[in-house]
């Protein structure tokens, strides 16, 4: 009898793979946000950054595909723009998730360029799509002895406070350095694993899945997909990269506490190196609040040296009366919720009357 139950064994793990793969298969094929090319990579210490002297796009579906192009300091630059970059002091650094890189939209039209252009001072952006707090401020920190910045901008949204304690960057399995409250505060940790193997199967999968995709092409189950789903499967459950993505897990603080934690830290980093600091909150939609915690503890912090808050609401609520003007005003499209063109041009001449007038010194301003 139990031989008997051995000889079915091979066929169940058969069947269960063979399942998985379909499984697998039937998710890469409903993809339809994703880049081509390599511009992303590994890193130890936040989890991944942008890759340094890489070219790729950004496809949001068929129709919509954006160029994205990095310098050789892992920065999102104008695809026209050398990206051997000459770095220069007393420039516009924007920090961020997928809201300060730009998504969907060419880089000169994101916030720290268009600041740029208004106070003519060069721009650097260090934006990454899926950023929270913990890989922002990473960044920065690395980046600040180098980039010598007069100003820094944090554009923050409210849903950064719940991402920022999540071990994964949202919907993918890439680990990512977080936060984590303990009775003795906040602290920052680093990624759980390593995400060169997350990238390896991406390399892997790009030609028979991103690539037709992106082309408007079907992907069907051919013997030449599932062996390579097979190879993709067998290179994740020996990286141990197949589990579901982390989400983030209490005990959380409050949001005046979270607040007060990455506004301080940010604040500290950026005064050690003579820059001021400005967080620009942004709603997600009509009608949405910065967090009454998270805007007390700017609250609290205005008025120090090197430190600006601007509230984005008022501003977009002049400008949209509904939910419908606010889309058509402010969202990249009726199904993509990302901040469009014309929001970012009024966010970053808020940001530039702000530094005008905290420096009290008389700048030309490109409205």
């Amino acid at each position: 009898m139990v031989v008997g139950i051995a000889a079915f064994i091979p066929l169940v793990l058969a069947g269960v793979l063979a399942g998985g793969i379909i499984a697998f298969h039937r998710q890469l094929s409903a993809q339809h946000y994703f880049f081509l090319g390599a511009v992303h990579v590994a890193d130890a210490e936040i989890g991944y950054t942008l890759r340094p002297r890489s070219e790729g796009i950004q496809v949001l579906d068929p129709n919509w595909k954006t160029p994205v192009k990095v310098d050789r300091l892992g920065f999102r630059i104008p695809v026209a723009a050398s990206s051997e970059t000459v770095v220069r002091p007393g420039g516009i650094v924007g920090i961020g998730c997928s809201l300060m890189f730009g998504h969907g939209l060419p880089a000169e039209a994101t916030v720290p360029y268009l600041v740029g252009d208004a106070l003519h001072v060069p721009a650097y952006n260090l934006g990454v799509c899926g950023y929270a707090w913990p890989g922002s401020y990473l960044l920065l920190e690395r980046s600040l002895p180098v980039l010598k910045p007069s100003v820094v901008i944090y554009e923050f949204a409210n849903f950064h406070i719940e991402r920022s304690f999540a071990p994964s960057a949202p919907s993918s399995r890439l680990a990512t350095a977080y936060l984590a409250a303990t009775p003795g505060g906040i602290s920052i940790h680093p990624p759980r694993a390593r995400n060169e193997a997350v990238y390896e199967m991406a390399d892997m999968l790009e030609p028979l899945y991103s690539r037709p995709l992106s082309e408007g092409r079907p992907t069907p189950l051919t013997p030449a997909r599932f062996l390579l789903l097979v190879e993709v499967l067998v290179k994740g459950y020996r990286g141990g990269i197949l589990g579901e993505p982390e989400v983030a897990r209490g005990p959380f603080p409050t949001d005046e506490d979270f607040g007060r934690f990455v506004l301080g830290r940010l604040h500290q980093a950026t005064r050690r190196h003579g820059a001021t600091l400005v967080v620009v909150y942004t709603p997600e939609q009509y009608g949405e609040r910065c967090s009454p915690g998270f805007r007390k503890a700017a609250a609290d912090l205005e008025g120090a040296d090197g430190f600006v808050f601007v509230d984005a609401a008022p501003l977009l609520a002049a400008e949209a009366h509904d939910r419908r003007e606010f889309t058509e005003r402010f969202s990249l499209a009726s199904w993509d919720g990302h901040p469009s063109a014309h929001q970012n041009a009024i966010l970053a001449t808020a940001v530039a009357r702000a530094v005008n007038a905290a420096e009290s010194r008389p700048v030309a301003f490109a409205p």
